[in-house]
This record gives C-alpha cells, structure tokens and sequence, in this order.
C-alpha cells in the first residue's frame, strides 16, 4: 500500500459522553453549552441540533454541569412519576388533566471512546470519526 493509500487509525484518548438537551430548555444552558465550544483545546466535541433537540458528544469530565442537572432532573421525574400514580388513585379525572412541557436533560451513562480514522488520500476523505462503545467491564 503506498503512503497515498494508508490509513492512520487512532483511539482518543478520553471517554465520551451524550447529552440530550430539549429545544425548550436551551436558554437555560446556553452558557454551558458555549462554554464547550469555546474550550480552548478540545479532543472531541460534536454538536448537533434538531427541531426537538441539541445534542451534544464531548468528553465526560468537562460535562459536570450537565450530569448535575440530569441528576436532579431524574430526582423531578421520580417524584413527578409517584404523584402522578398517587393522583391517580385518588383522583383519577386530576391525574389525566395534568400535562407538563416540562422535559429532561439526559446524559446517557455509558461512556464512549472513538476511533479516528485518518485518510492520506482523497479517496476517504480528508478524515471521518467512528464512535465505538465502552464497556468498563
């Protein structure tokens, strides 16, 4: 193979983490969210952005507002769960009527490592990037 066919594949060296952020609550995160971008060297970040939601893929340890925010946002969902089941049993028509826009942040707990694959012709591309899952088994 000749150097302008190779290939250099290489594992980051950090563990990945997603974050699902609603459409809704972004302007509650919006330094969060700008502070990820504006990290002075990142070894990976990719946003992505929908009608419904922003995505985000970055290194676990630089999420730490995100993972307290998810905590406490699956505390609300719990607590919001048992009301509901409680309401239900004694008000069934009360626990129908109740509906809440209100939606979670999710970080998801696996963590991720990615391949980067680096192509030295033009054939591959400049670069692509392959999210590849973590066990910590």
């Amino acid at each position: 193979m000749s150097d302008a066919e190779s290939v250099t594949i290489s594992l980051l060296p950090v563990s990945l983490s997603l974050v699902h952020l609603p459409r809704s609550r972004l302007e509650h995160f919006t330094q969060h969210v700008l502070r990820q971008i504006l990290q002075p060297t990142p070894v990976f970040l990719n946003v992505t952005c929908n009608e419904v939601e922003v995505s985000l893929f970055a290194e676990y340890d630089t999420l730490q507002e995100f993972h307290k925010a998810a905590r406490k946002d699956a505390r609300r969902v719990r607590q919001r769960d048992r009301e509901s089941r409680m309401d239900a049993h004694t008000s069934p028509r009360r626990a129908k009527r109740t509906k809440e826009d209100w939606e979670p942040v999710e970080v998801t707990s696996e963590r991720w490592k990615v391949l980067q694959i680096d192509s030295h012709s033009d054939c591959l591309g400049a670069w692509s990037v392959l999210p590849i899952a973590w066990s910590s088994h």
